[in-house]
């Protein structure tokens, strides 16, 4: 059975997740749709690239990955992009940048135009037909032509200086989890055994020990460890550490070896 994945920026409260699932449905037979999330805020593909980039190793070969985040122009495509014998369909903004990285892939610019009608809501006709055509066992060469680059978008990296990281958050779960772009490679290159100290923009907060888990602290305390994704994690056992610590998206957490 095929399975179609479905990202975007749509939320649930109007139709248009569901017209795209009813046309995929009326299109390919025994067809498995899965929502990874329609709750990205509106615009946002760092958001989106994160939630995908920890979502699609998950699925097996020859999944088709619907993204539908940001709005199409005359200066942006729909493109295809093929990675780990995984497909990916949406428009070319940087998210896919954001998402592999320096990961291999091979970019396609998909060839099929929206009739007049659809000028508004595209995705009707491109996406779906183009899904319905790798669903269906159809090759990218049919639908689309190679390209030899995407777009890229600005990845911020963490900034090393001495026995100090600068890290950003880059998303914040639905549970006020902090994820940082701190990678625990980085981490342990520069850590040497040493202590560590974390600090956030508001000083009431700090963090001197990296743990395992959320539960490796009282309820109610500040914990640090790093996630199945191996980025650092900032929570707190049963509460919402980005409320309570007062952390938004983008903002430097220092690290601090000693």
């Amino acid at each position: 059975m095929p399975i179609i994945t479905l990202t975007s920026d749509y939320g649930i409260s109007d139709p248009y997740i569901s017209v795209l699932k009813g046309l995929l449905l009326s299109q390919i037979e025994n067809v498995n749709l899965v929502d990874i999330s329609h709750d990205i805020e509106k615009f946002n593909t760092p958001q989106a690239a994160y939630i995908l980039r920890s979502a699609y190793a998950n699925f097996p070969s020859n999944t088709v990955h619907l993204i539908m985040v940001g709005i199409k122009n005359k200066d942006t495509d729909f493109i295809l992009v093929k990675h780990d014998n995984q497909f990916f369909l949406g428009l070319d903004n940087g998210i896919f940048s954001l998402v592999f990285e320096n990961k291999p892939i091979i970019a396609y610019s998909i060839s099929l135009t929206a009739p007049p009608e659809l000028i508004n809501f595209p995705e009707k006709f491109t996406l779906v037909q183009a899904a319905a055509h790798l669903a269906r066992g159809g090759v990218p060469e049919v639908i689309s032509e190679p390209i030899q680059r995407i777009a890229a978008a600005i990845n911020f990296k963490p900034v090393v200086n001495g026995d100090v990281i600068r890290a950003s958050v880059q998303y914040i779960d639905s549970y006020g989890n902090i994820i940082t772009n701190l990678t625990r490679g980085l981490f342990n290159e520069h850590s040497m055994d040493r202590s560590v100290d974390i600090r956030f923009r508001t000083p009431h907060t700090r963090i001197t020990k990296i743990k395992n888990q959320y539960s490796d602290v009282e309820p109610g305390d500040p914990v640090a460890f790093f996630n199945t994704d191996d980025f650092l994690e900032i929570s707190i056992h049963s509460g919402k550490a980005a409320g309570l610590i007062g952390v938004k998206i983008e903002d430097t957490i220092t690290v601090t070896f000693i």
